[in-house]
């Protein structure tokens, strides 16, 4: 299966996951008070740090050693440390539930302590599942693992939420989505042949010591992305952080199409890196960047501008005065055109990748700090936005020292700039058009931001990159052709 279908396989996977989760906060928001959502928002940051922290790269190990052809080799090596790292894991957990409860300024965590506790555990062992299954080629089992536990989590939280069960319930829908996880991965283990013969401490010492430079910069990269949330879980108040939590909800999409893109790329620019084929780097490189242009900015943009529209459906009305805040968060989007990591991780460049990463770190500490205590809940998302586009700036600059190139050879910035103009000037055309006609309607206006991306998107591939429309024209033309044929 080429690159272009797995990546579309595992998009597709990815985006249905995300819009069932996005189904689960427009239930959540609607159904519990503003207190209760805060309180969901905390156990959804708990998860995502403790999974990230205790994880130590090895998503991203499952993608590099079992892509290769010695796959059965290093499975059972692989399985081997997870088993080590959930045994290791239970300690940081139990403290890591009381430092929650510490930092949000509640007892929810310890209320819930051993649902929590086994929570973050079935999490973690989940979180390498469509990484191995992508590298097996066992696209079935993503596409499973994608629908049956979110379709079941979505029934479970209705359940629940009907009978009054309310934070209770959201927990142990959480945790029932994470067991039928870990009930297909067992189905893979068990079909999956390999040899306990094969485990070999050579191998494990290779699984860790590649996975925990990845690792600290995944690390670092979550608590980047939440620090403003847990310095506003501490500092204020559960309305102000509820407020936060909202407004920095980035739509996942997003980040799913750059992730299921350059997550594909790996391997291709790792093989052309090993024969010091640079130019042919750039050229994918820049490549994807164009593509990511043409689908990146039409979301984001018009997520910017119907951005009331976007919070009345996501969260209700009661989280209106998010709006603004939700604009200036939707500005890191611009910078998601390029999945950095991939090219980190293609190069071997681990250790490169973590400084940068603790450097970006530090800078959002001191920012977040300053302009949290200074402005409150704006400063918290210009803090987020600044350090955003500082990273990016860092990286691209370690790309082009890597590939002895100038900066502007590995960063479309002409296009970028190109793709924000056009795309502004018809989503306001459309906006103005929308609002003059009706004011405010829920419903017309999220037809007319479907309608602006369409028209952007295409207009996009066009004037920048055309691939997306040659791809989509070509499966048309498949499809039609088997249908034609069969109807004979």
């Amino acid at each position: 299966m080429d690159n272009k279908i797995k990546s579309i396989v595992l998009l597709l996977s990815k985006t249905f996951t995300v819009c069932l989760n996005l189904i689960s906060i427009m239930i959540i928001s609607r159904c519990l008070s503003v207190e209760v959502f805060s309180e969901y928002r905390q156990i959804i940051i708990a998860i995502t740090l403790v999974v990230s922290i205790a994880s130590l790269g090895l998503p991203s190990a499952a993608l590099y050693f079992m892509s290769s052809e010695n796959r059965n080799i290093y499975l059972p090596n692989f399985y081997v440390v997870m088993l080590g790292l959930n045994i290791l894991l239970i300690p940081v957990c139990a403290l890591g539930i009381y430092y929650f409860d510490y930092n949000f300024n509640t007892d929810l965590f310890t209320n819930y302590f051993w649902l929590f506790l086994i929570l973050f555990l079935l999490s973690f062992t989940n979180a390498s599942i469509e990484n191995i299954f992508i590298a097996f080629n066992q696209f079935k089992l993503i596409i499973l693992v994608s629908l049956l536990p979110n379709f079941f989590f979505i029934v479970q939280l209705l359940l629940f939420l009907y009978s009054g069960k309310g934070i209770e319930g959201i927990v142990l829908a959480l945790l029932l989505r994470e067991v039928l996880k870990i009930i297909i991965l067992f189905y893979f283990i068990y079909k999956t042949k390999f040899e306990v013969r094969n485990v070999s401490l050579v191998k494990i010492r290779e699984i860790i010591m590649f996975s925990v430079p990845i690792g600290l910069a995944s690390i670092i990269g979550v608590i980047n992305i939440n620090l403003d949330k847990l310095i506003t879980g501490k500092l204020l108040s559960k309305e102000e952080f509820a407020m936060i939590a909202t407004a920095s909800y980035e739509i996942p999409v997003l980040g799913l199409i750059g992730m299921s893109l350059f997550n594909i790329l790996i391997p291709s620019l790792k093989d052309k890196y090993n024969v010091s084929n640079n130019r042919e780097i750039i050229d994918l490189w820049m490549r994807a960047g164009k593509v990511m242009i043409t689908i990146i900015v039409p979301i984001t943009i018009a997520l910017i501008i119907f951005a009331k529209e976007v919070i009345v459906i996501l969260f209700s009305d009661n989280f209106l005065n998010a709006t603004n805040l939700f604009r200036i968060y939707q500005l890191n989007a611009l910078a998601r055109i390029y999945y950095y990591g991939a090219f980190f991780l293609a190069l071997g460049l681990n250790r490169l990748y973590t400084i940068n990463s603790i450097i970006n770190l530090l800078s959002n500490l001191f920012i977040s700090f300053f302009l949290i205590i200074k402005f409150g809940v704006i400063g918290a998302a210009i803090a987020i936005v600044i350090n955003t586009y500082f990273l990016v700036f860092i990286q691209c600059y370690q790309i082009a020292k890597t590939l002895n190139v100038d900066i502007k050879e590995i960063f479309p910035v002409y296009e970028l700039i190109k793709g924000i103009v056009i795309t502004g000037i018809i989503t306001l055309s459309i906006y103005g058009i929308y609002i003059y006609i009706f004011t405010f309607n829920l419903w017309i206006g999220l037809i007319m931001m479907v309608l602006a991306v369409i028209i952007c998107v295409i207009v996009l591939n066009l004037c920048i990159n055309d691939e997306i429309l040659k791809y989509g024209n070509k499966i048309f033309w498949k499809l039609r052709e088997k249908k034609y044929v069969s109807s004979k």
